[in-house]
């Protein structure tokens, strides 16, 4: 199921990151976070305001300015390789009234 946000709210994008051995663990330095269009074009790319509040888990909580579907993902080094985790959500314009489950 694809998370829909209103066009203005904030949503926030999570990341939890594994070792080869299948146990959280925390990237060898600061998470990269990529927005892109359904189409795959790169929207923006963020480096800095990342959160990490436990081993292995990050979250950036992003304020939505761009409609349609969108895809999400956080990147960086573990164990001496490149690893990634996408997701997607969709973000719609709404109109008055507009209640979304």
């Amino acid at each position: 199921m694809v998370t829909v946000v209103t066009s203005g709210n904030t949503i926030r994008l999570k990341a939890t990151f594994y070792n080869f051995a299948g146990g959280l663990a925390d990237l060898e330095g600061d998470p990269t976070l990529k927005i892109y269009t359904k189409a795959k074009v790169l929207v923006s790319t963020i480096t800095t305001s990342i959160q990490h509040p436990s081993t292995g888990v990050y979250y950036f909580d992003r304020t939505t300015d761009t409609t349609g579907d969108m895809i999400y993902e956080f990147s960086g080094a573990l164990e001496g390789t490149t690893t990634l985790v996408r997701g997607s959500y969709s973000v719609i314009f709404g109109r008055f009234g507009d209640t979304i489950l």
